[in-house]
């Protein structure tokens, strides 16, 4: 199976929704965009919960998060295991406590030529240093004129736009923080 590693660099992690949506507009292009946009949606989870619901609903396909998956995964993930989050970002380990490092955010995203089921879907693999391992993320592409529908701008793209659709082992625990 051929793989190739993309890498994803993110200059600053939006502070608002409007940020958020620009930059994922820029990066929904590409499955591994998207799901590095999922990345960044997690960790403004982790600092601010409210934006990071909206954020997290711009880059899902389907229904936005319910309040049970929210009282039940999302708030015990960001009470519980912040740092789980920060794992996806190249440079912060277990060893210097998740510190994510200085410049731009780097999430490195593996694909592979492997097909899955249902057409237009995708599945990619985001690098974990918790686990040093690769964790999946599954995306499914839409027609343009999803994303005018959806945010209320036309955008013309080369390819479909991606989505998320399945995270299955991304808010697995990693190994705790080495204490500094």
């Amino acid at each position: 199976m051929k793989e190739t590693l993309k890498e994803i660099h993110i200059a600053e992690l939006p502070k608002t929704q409007e940020e958020f949506q620009s930059l994922l507009l820029e990066q929904i292009a590409t499955p591994w965009g998207s799901a590095a946009m999922f990345i960044a949606a997690l960790n403004i989870y982790v600092q601010n919960p409210d934006l990071g619901q909206a954020c997290l609903d711009m880059v899902r396909l389907g229904e936005p998060i319910s309040p049970a998956e929210l009282n039940n995964v999302f708030q015990p993930f960001a009470r519980q295991s912040p740092f789980v989050a920060r794992s996806y970002i190249a440079g912060a380990t277990p060893e210097n406590g998740y510190t994510i490092p200085e410049g731009d955010w780097v999430i490195y995203i593996k694909i592979t030529d492997e097909k899955t089921l249902r057409r237009k879907s995708k599945t990619v693999y985001v690098g974990c240093s918790g686990t040093g391992s690769y964790r999946p993320i599954t995306l499914a592409s839409k027609p343009p004129r999803f994303v005018r529908k959806r945010f209320g701008v036309k955008i013309d793209y080369e390819d479909d736009p991606w989505f998320v659709t399945d995270y299955p082992s991304i808010l697995l625990p990693v190994p705790q923080a080495a204490s500094l």
